[in-house]
């Protein structure tokens, strides 16, 4: 496949990953600056630990235009992993602010999640 053919979902791909990275570095500034952090934070620290640097492996990936395929078949593993640790912590984030919240976004994030598949799917299909 040409590397200008696949050089759209690239650039989403990086918008995507770096969103992500930059939404992660927020919430960790934020937690940062608490005195006192309970469990739920500390598990939303660990899962963006997690996340930080397999979604940056990622983005040097799809930066790099002559990655081996085999290399960009592990960053796209590595970018499912971090993307769901961030998830994770995200989720969580909300879950210690009030429960209901937390169970809102993980319905809401489990219905894009569900849109943007089939989305995928009919996309490929054309």
């Amino acid at each position: 496949m040409d590397s200008k053919e696949n050089q759209p979902s690239t650039r989403q791909d990086q918008w995507e990953i770096g969103g992500l990275l930059a939404a992660c570095f927020a919430l960790l500034t934020a937690l940062a600056g608490r005195e006192k952090l309970n469990d739920m934070h500390q598990i939303a620290i660990a899962g963006f630990a997690v996340a930080v640097p397999l979604l940056v492996l990622r983005l040097w990936a799809s930066v790099e235009h002559g990655a081996h395929p085999r290399i960009l078949r592990t960053s796209a593993i590595c970018a499912l992993i971090g993307t769901l640790a961030a998830f994770v912590g995200i989720c969580v984030l909300f879950w210690s602010l009030a429960w209901w919240a937390g169970a809102a976004f993980l319905a809401c994030a489990v219905v894009a999640l569900a849109v943007g598949t089939r989305m995928n799917i009919r996309a490929g299909s054309r």
